[in-house]
């Protein structure tokens, strides 16, 4: 009985670590390479809208600029700051 036995728990035994080679292959090597992909695809995304974000500032500084120039000449056209005399400002 135990030969008999011996030869089939043998093929047992071989059959269940060629379906639990591939798992662990899997779980030790293109798991984490996916998982590093995914999360530098996530970076990727991240940074980009950064940019864009970044990219749209820079085109509103001319306009920005523009509005501040005009926004001194109608305070020095106004006179500034202080209109009237101020004794506590002297």
């Amino acid at each position: 009985m135990s030969d008999a036995l011996l030869p089939t728990l043998r093929r047992a035994l071989a059959v269940a670590m060629l379906l639990i080679l591939p798992l662990l292959l899997w779980l030790a090597v293109a798991q984490p390479l996916v998982a590093l992909v995914v999360d530098r695809q996530g970076q990727i995304d991240t940074l980009s809208d950064r940019l864009a974000r970044l990219q749209a500032a820079i085109r509103r500084i001319p306009i920005l600029e523009g509005n501040e120039a005009v926004n001194r000449l109608r305070l020095e056209a106004a006179g500034g700051i202080w209109q009237d005399t101020n004794e506590a400002a002297m």
